[in-house]
């Protein structure tokens, strides 16, 4: 990841196959003082007409036809070093933003209504944050905890729910739990649970060790499935996914 000023523009290369929605994603970055230097179609295309330098982040929409999500991932993955990417999704592509995260690629949930959230996902990608309205993630936190629909995303091994007890969480652990189901950043839960932010990165580490599974998202999922957290509650926040 290159370093760059503080006082330069974040510049962007806009990858969406509708003309439509890139007029609105454009007009939404530069709103935030985000420079769009290049737009195209599709990643093939983006690679031969970025402006140079290279954009310090490729914004990509859903694959179009006749492109996988993998296909999309591995092509985002490949880009340039110093060239970040962020890849938008819709509220229904759940599943979708988890198998990107596991890839490693930066993901934002566009919902209409919160414009401001795409300027902080964009400036959250150069340093491997996802910003993800809390609302969203509740909503496809519950559906991809149903059984048949979590898949290999959800944890990296087969356990079932009588198995429990051999994950060990504390209590604390617990509560960090439900924190970030709930929607917390480190120094949100930090602040809850009067702890310092290293105490609750070291409990975050641990519970994704215990559950078996990658990230903060999936920690979330299997919780929910297991009965650890209780789906029905509510909340409406906006929720950074970062680097814990």
């Amino acid at each position: 990841m290159s370093s760059r000023s503080s006082t330069r523009a974040l510049r962007v290369h806009l990858v969406e196959r509708s003309a439509l929605r890139r007029h609105g994603l454009r007009t939404w970055l530069q709103a935030g003082r985000i420079e769009v230097v290049g737009e195209s179609a599709d990643l093939g295309a983006a690679a031969a007409d970025a402006a140079r330098p290279p954009p310090d982040i490729v914004i990509a929409g859903a694959p179009g036809p006749g492109v996988t999500l993998d296909e999309l991932l591995a092509q985002l993955r490949g880009l340039p070093p110093g060239t970040d990417a962020l890849l938008l999704l819709d509220a229904g592509q759940g599943a979708d933003a988890l198998r990107a995260l596991a890839a490693g690629v930066s993901v934002h949930i566009l919902v209409p209504g919160s414009e401001k959230l795409l300027i902080q996902a964009a400036a959250g990608a150069k340093h491997g944050v996802s910003v993800i309205a809390t609302a969203v993630l509740r909503d496809w936190v519950g559906s991809l905890a149903e059984p048949g629909r979590l898949g290999a995303y959800g944890r990296a091994h087969s356990r079932h729910a009588d198995d429990l007890g051999a994950f060990h969480l504390t209590e604390r652990e617990l509560q960090v739990l439900r924190e970030i189901a709930d929607g917390a950043d480190n120094s949100t839960i930090a602040e809850r649970l009067v702890i310092s932010e290293n105490t609750v990165k070291t409990h975050v580490h641990s519970i994704l060790r215990k559950l078996a599974v990658e990230n903060r998202i999936q920690a979330a999922v299997y919780g929910v499935r297991v009965g650890l957290i209780d789906r029905r509650e509510g909340g409406s926040s906006p929720h950074r996914l970062g680097a814990i």
